[in-house]
């Protein structure tokens, strides 16, 4: 075993551990070996990983350079192989461009004569599965190298999503859908035939295209549609099909000045959860943020709070009422927590601020804390996922830096006024799925899970 901090490939071992690779004795022999140390057999993941002082876990890439987007795992080697098998392309690298949600595979090539992308992309289609084709792409002159000659990832340019050339739309309904497609994807524009997924979509953003749908046509459109019938053509033609048939989208209607309401049903499967688990710090959402300069802190503090009074979701609390949980105003503001570390102690002290468990019942769930002493100060932002997830914690800092932006300079942040609240979003949601939509969801699940143990 390495010591804490020294990266090394993540093992795997116990009494759950697999026996090995169906059908593959090779890969076997490779990958589950025997531990002199433990004294048994251990899976080695290929997964590059360090263990850090606090006694947490860091993951830290891959060993063998294979990449994981979306539950996929693709091997960067073999889309080079295809793309430079094609008679235009004399080097390729691939690689993954952005973060989380907005994640895509890119590519990166040096031509020997001008070729299209799309024609480029349609090459690799016909060899690849979907998953495995780039969704941004870069033309170089050449590969940038390192003094010694190897490849220097660091210096590739931020590659562009690639927009095929297709149709425009023939109505306005699909001119309609066409600007959500590329609102939702973001980009400039969309064409009439443009494949959502091709075009760097996945289901997060399919998720939030049938909302912004929803909210542009009143009408439920199933999330399958958008996997069916991809493109701006095709689902402005199931919609056109739907005709009155059409389920009208029922009315998310404010309720203004009233905050007390039922957990939303995302909320209330993390209030169960936290009820089977209480103090565990598994649904803590952070992000710590390097900030150039000294920040003005009470300018700070004034964001926080404009930021919890417009999103009044993070200054609540989690409570039962008749054994159901209920999101109330907590009452407590959410205070800027100024702490001294030192260089060597800014990680773990980031790491237990990050870590640390949030009291639903107690509140509020975001705390924000500033820690000095380590070279720039560093600003830390942890929230429980019972009020946000991954794509609304890029809006929360977003506001944040608004609102920080705007009491600075001592005016009012130029935010659009938010129509409704979370609270009003969870009283829709539980009404909406009430009676008889209720009872054909439960008679579902009976059925699908009828005889399971």
């Amino acid at each position: 075993p390495l010591p804490p901090g020294v990266p090394g490939e993540l093992c795997i071992a116990g009494p759950a551990l697999a026996c090995g690779y169906v059908g593959d004795p090779q890969a076997t022999a490779e990958r589950f070996v025997f531990s002199e140390w433990l004294g048994e057999r251990v899976y080695r993941t290929g997964d590059r990983a360090r263990l850090r002082g606090d006694g947490e876990l860091e993951l830290l890439g891959r060993l063998d350079g294979q990449l994981k987007l979306r539950g996929y795992r693709i091997e960067p080697g073999e889309v080079e192989a295809v793309l430079v098998s094609h008679p235009a392309v004399s080097a390729a690298v691939v690689g993954l461009s952005g973060e989380g949600a907005g994640a895509r595979l890119a590519a990166w090539v040096v031509l020997r004569e001008a070729v299209a992308i799309e024609a480029l992309r349609e090459w690799l289609a016909a060899r690849l599965p979907g998953y495995m084709v780039p969704g941004a792409w870069q033309v170089l002159e050449r590969l940038p190298r390192t003094p010694n000659g190897k490849l220097d990832r660091g210096a590739l340019p931020a590659p562009a999503a690639v927009v095929p050339a297709g149709r425009g739309p023939a109505t306005a309904l699909e001119g309609l859908v066409c600007e959500l497609f590329a609102g939702v994807l973001g980009l400039a524009s969309v064409p009439a035939d443009g494949d959502f997924f091709a075009l760097g979509g996945h289901s997060l953003l399919a998720v939030q295209l049938v909302s912004r749908l929803r909210d542009a046509l009143e009408v439920e459109l199933p999330l399958r549609a958008v996997f069916e019938s991809p493109t701006p053509a095709g689902l402005a033609a199931v919609l056109a099909a739907q005709g009155q048939a059409a389920v009208p989208a029922e009315r998310l209607l404010p309720r203004h000045g009233d905050q007390e309401a039922p957990a939303s049903l995302m909320q209330q499967r993390l209030w169960f959860l936290d009820q089977l688990e209480p103090g565990s710090a598994v649904y803590n959402l952070a992000v710590a943020l390097r900030l150039s300069g000294e920040p003005d802190v009470a300018a700070l503090q004034a964001a926080v709070d404009g930021l919890v009074a417009r999103q009044a979701v993070l200054g609540s609390r989690i409570v039962a009422r008749d054994g159901e949980p209920w999101q109330l105003p907590c009452g407590r503001p959410v205070r800027l927590e100024e702490r001294l570390v030192t260089a060597d102690g800014l990680e773990a002290a980031l790491s237990g601020y990050a870590s640390a468990p949030f009291d639903l019942a107690a509140g509020p769930l975001l705390r924000v804390g500033l820690f000095r002493g380590a070279g720039s100060p560093v600003l830390a932002v942890v929230v429980h996922h019972i009020v946000a997830d991954g794509w609304s914690l890029g809006i929360l800092l977003a506001e944040l830096g608004a609102l920080y932006g705007a009491a600075l300079r001592g005016e009012p942040a130029e935010l659009a006024p938010l129509p409704v609240s979370y609270a009003d979003y969870a009283r829709w949601q539980r009404d909406w799925l009430a009676g008889e939509r209720l009872a054909a969801q439960l008679d579902y699940w009976r059925s699908q899970l009828a005889g399971a143990p």
